[in-house]
């Protein structure tokens, strides 16, 4: 029991009264009445104080609405710091509640895909706050964490994708299920709606596979990139993505009880939809993650460089040109940082390699007398070299043939080391004396 004001409140009426507070409080958030919102949700905030330091529980979810609405109206209010801190408190509570779920049952493959999203979202909108504080480390420590995070998102859908067509699979193979299943009282396999979910999974799977992995096969052809807009459904230019921006995602929302507990179903996660969202998370991610290492390597002592945020602007890049069209907005934001990125580093190059040939040439200006040392050093060496020829037998002295008994072949002999000695100009009247 928990008395507040003149009134008692058991435990079981605890969730009734956080849900009020969070209607009371999304209203004057929506009317921009952001003193009033705080009150509201402060009030909540006491009340789950009070219960927990009585020992009481209260649903993982209403703690996390509360933290992250807080956050949200302390940024609306200028206040960045209670911001990051709440909206950090909101991020921990959720990992803790996150970390309950063990089996791998469809249900538990969706809470997982759902808290993935939610938390890419929060780390993402606490790494733009800690930016606009001037704390362009921890921005970029941030947004990395949100990598992790949609990883974990898009791989449970694609296991959700894998574990529906395995039971599709198994339907079919198995008579008896079969015979059961087409049976026109049931009629689960020829209905239009099971047949357009097979189709929309089979489609998407592979679409899934491509995110997960970031890398496509070799063997596919080059029409591969249509297929998958086609299998999303974003062909066509006037879709709803044209128009989404990344800032979308930066902002700061009210969340509610039902947007973290909604009602799970197949069609919830793996929808053409659902994967753009994911999709344009993706993206969201990269490019921040780029942003923030960009905006921290100009910083002095930094850790990370501008190479490091090229590669994460490169992976944004790549993905809006293999899926979202050309005119998108989100495509627009991507192309035009990647294209200053890409001049800043030619530009820098450039003066790194005037900068090392004005090095050399002073250098070369400063010691002049290495080359004069050489150039004596070479003459010493040569004259050394035709010393060490002059020491050495002559090549007539070193034949052993001329130790032979034919006359004929040691006189030829003779001769050919007599041409060689003209060359050297060395003495040969030994030879001929030989021979007289």
């Amino acid at each position: 029991m928990e008395e507040q004001g003149d009134t008692v409140i058991s435990e079981v009426e605890v969730p009734n009264y956080l849900e009020e507070y969070l209607n009371i409080a999304f209203n004057f958030f929506e009317t921009e009445d952001y003193e009033s919102s705080l009150d509201a949700l402060c009030q909540g905030e006491e009340l789950i104080e009070a219960i927990a330091s009585q020992g009481g529980s209260v649903h993982p979810n209403y703690v996390i609405c509360i933290l992250n609405n807080l956050a949200a109206t302390y940024r609306k209010l200028g206040d960045l710091s209670n911001a990051a801190a709440y909206l950090d408190a909101s991020i921990q509570n959720c990992n803790n509640f996150k970390n309950n779920y063990t089996s791998l049952q469809n249900k538990v493959l969706g809470e997982k895909v759902k808290k993935g999203k939610f938390l890419c979202g929060a780390y993402l909108q606490l790494s733009q706050i800690y930016s606009e504080m001037g704390n362009k480390q921890e921005a970029a420590k941030q947004a990395k964490s949100a990598l992790t995070h949609i990883q974990v998102a898009l791989e449970n859908t694609l296991k959700l994708c894998k574990a529906q067509l395995t039971t599709h699979k198994a339907l079919i193979s198995s008579t008896r299920i079969r015979k059961r299943v087409l049976n026109p009282q049931y009629n689960l396999l020829g209905s239009p709606h099971y047949l357009q979910n097979y189709e929309t999974i089979s489609k998407i799977k592979p679409v899934l596979e491509f995110l997960v992995t970031s890398e496509c096969s070799a063997n596919k052809p080059r029409s591969f990139k249509t297929n998958y807009r086609e299998a999303l459904g974003i062909q066509k230019e006037n879709n709803w993505v044209v128009n989404f921006s990344t800032e979308e995602l930066l902002e700061l929302q009210f969340v509610s009880f039902e947007q973290l507990e909604p009602e799970f179903s197949i069609e919830t996660e793996v929808t053409p939809k659902s994967v753009i969202l994911k999709l344009l998370l993706v993206i969201t991610t990269y490019f921040t993650t780029g942003k923030q290492i960009q905006l921290s390597a100009e910083q002095p002592f930094s850790r990370h460089s501008k190479k490091e945020s090229h590669f994460w602007f490169k992976k944004a890049m790549k993905l809006c040109l293999q899926f979202l069209p050309t005119n998108s907005q989100i495509s627009k934001q991507v192309r035009h940082k990647f294209s200053t990125l890409n001049k800043d580093i030619k530009s820098s190059k450039k003066i790194e390699k005037e900068i090392k040939k004005k090095v050399r040439s002073s250098r070369q200006l400063e010691f002049p007398v290495k080359n004069t040392m050489n150039s004596s050093n070479n003459r010493s060496h040569t004259s050394f070299l035709r010393r060490r020829q002059e020491n050495t037998p002559s090549r007539l002295q070193s034949r052993s043939f001329l130790k032979s008994k034919d006359p004929e072949k040691s006189f030829k002999a003779d001769c050919r080391s007599l041409s060689s000695q003209k060359k050297d100009k060395m003495p040969a009247l030994d030879i001929f004396s030989k021979h007289c």
